[in-house]
């Protein structure tokens, strides 16, 4: 039997808890784990917990997920003192003998921010053990977390594994929603519809581009592209790796995509592209001319 992994979770400002859910993506049936259920779970007042490795030692709550943190009484009762995260414009909760009776220690009640009877704003840490199928083995896993809020760190068997932003996403970390857009397009007025992408930040100067008639910015050529193209997540490769076509993402996970990049490989050059440049008939020239300017350079 294979021995339990622990999955740590550090989520950064926690008013909302999570469900969570593993997979090792298959070529047609991908096996799920489900990880709902009990979770350990500690609040972390006084951020201390990355310091002190939180990550590494047994949790002393427990919490159900999915959930939320309110929903279960997690938190500090809520006063005329709390403070919330967004402003109250209408004074007469504080102020009006109607709502007097609702401001009494032990019995407030709020006519906002969805009536919680506890509150809280800061760091939570979650952690659960689960034991990997032995069909997993070699394999990537996906976690994907459920409107997790703001900062979200994982940690796997004490090593640190991943971290992401988002307001409440419900996206796993690798999954872009990739179509032609513009940078008005914002994901916080449609609640995550796709695409979660702003447009392409081209380099056309680069050799790999000569041949190809392109700006800086993404404009109508590159429709026919983006539609036929998957992003590359590039967070994991140094810092100073530029994508030559880089794809501007979403300002609430701000995550490093690239269509097409260039890096050495031994004595020589690799380059990479993301986009299905295969369909290179008389109806299409633009693949076919952007895959005859990234062979010219390679030439």
């Amino acid at each position: 039997m294979s021995a339990p992994l622990r999955l740590a979770t550090a989520l950064r400002t926690a008013g909302l808890a999570l469900l969570a859910a593993c997979s090792a993506p298959a070529a047609a049936d991908p096996a799920v784990l489900s990880l709902a259920g009990r979770w350990r779970f500690q609040l972390d007042r006084t951020d201390a917990g990355l310091a002190e490795r939180w990550f590494t030692r047994t949790l002393p709550g427990t919490i159900q997920l999915p959930g939320t943190l309110p929903l279960q009484g997690i938190g500090d009762p809520v006063t005329l003192e709390t403070k919330w995260t967004g402003g109250i414009v209408d004074r007469s909760w504080f102020d009006a003998p109607a709502y007097a009776p609702y401001r009494q220690p032990g019995h407030v009640k709020v006519p906002f921010w969805l009536q919680p009877e506890t509150t809280y704003a800061g760091p939570a840490w979650y952690q659960r053990e689960f034991t990997a199928p032995p069909a997993w083995a070699n394999k990537p896993l996906v976690l994907t977390l459920e409107r997790p809020h703001w900062e979200t760190r994982v940690w796997l068997d004490d090593r640190p594994v991943g971290t992401a932003d988002a307001l409440g996403t419900p996206l796993p970390p690798a999954q872009v929603a990739l179509r032609f857009s513009s940078i008005f397009w914002n994901t916080a007025w449609t609640r995550g519809q796709p695409p979660t992408t702003l447009g392409l930040l081209c380099d056309p100067r680069h050799p790999a581009l000569a041949d190809f008639p392109t700006d800086f910015h993404s404009n109508w050529q590159w429709w026919y592209l983006v539609s036929r193209a998957t992003p590359l997540r590039l967070d994991g490769l140094p810092a100073a790796t530029q994508p030559i076509v880089q794809v501007i993402d979403d300002w609430f996970t701000a995550r490093k995509l690239g269509l097409v990049f260039e890096a050495r490989a031994g004595r020589g050059r690799l380059v990479v592209c993301s986009i299905d440049l295969t369909d290179i008939s008389g109806d299409n020239p633009v693949a076919r001319q952007l895959r005859t300017s990234l062979l010219r350079s390679l030439a």
